[in-house]
């Protein structure tokens, strides 16, 4: 009976302890690499605000990943995600660039609740080599905003929902460099 007493705890905290998760920690490359971005508003409506640029493009600065060249998209913009990754791979070979960062954005009104306005950002990412025709890393997400006042419209739906984009975006390239 007394070892069951001592051996309860000891069950109890291993137990808690098997459940726990960390994330993986940013994978920060020993040189440093030039990458392509891409940042898409929808189907071309727009441009991202500078606030999410600027975050993404410190991210990937901790990550030994500088950008050298930015992609928004704009009125001439392929439509299909197939053709935004082929200006970016002609961008990277342009550039000498051996990786890209495509992130896909997509803002939309979805309901007033208790007096405040939600907005819902629809994220795609993909990540991969720059000038290979290979798989790209994909991951996306829909990110649910909340906004007090109803002037506040897409950019704003997009500077509330940027560090959870990040977050995505910085997910995608992470397993696209630790798999190769």
């Amino acid at each position: 009976m007394l070892a069951l007493r001592s051996i309860a705890p000891l069950a109890s905290l291993l137990t808690l302890t098997a459940c726990v998760t960390t994330a993986p920690a940013p994978t920060a490359l020993p040189e440093p690499e030039p990458i392509v971005l891409g940042l898409v508003r929808g189907a071309g409506e727009g441009s991202v605000p500078a606030s999410v640029r600027q975050a993404l493009v410190e991210a990937l600065k901790a990550r030994n990943l500088p950008v050298v060249s930015t992609w928004e998209g704009g009125a001439d913009a392929p439509r299909a995600t197939a053709g935004r990754v082929a200006r970016l791979r002609e961008a990277a070979a342009g550039v000498g660039a051996p990786h890209l960062l495509l992130v896909e954005v997509e803002p939309a009104f979805y309901a007033q609740l208790d007096g405040r306005y939600r907005w819902t950002v629809s994220v795609e990412v993909r990540a991969g080599a720059g000038a290979d025709e290979g798989a790209l890393q994909e991951e996306s997400a829909t990110l649910p905003v909340f906004l007090r006042f109803d002037h506040q419209r897409e950019d704003a739906a997009l500077e509330a929902a940027g560090p959870e984009l990040r977050r995505v975006a910085m997910r995608a390239l992470d397993a696209y460099l630790s798999a190769r």
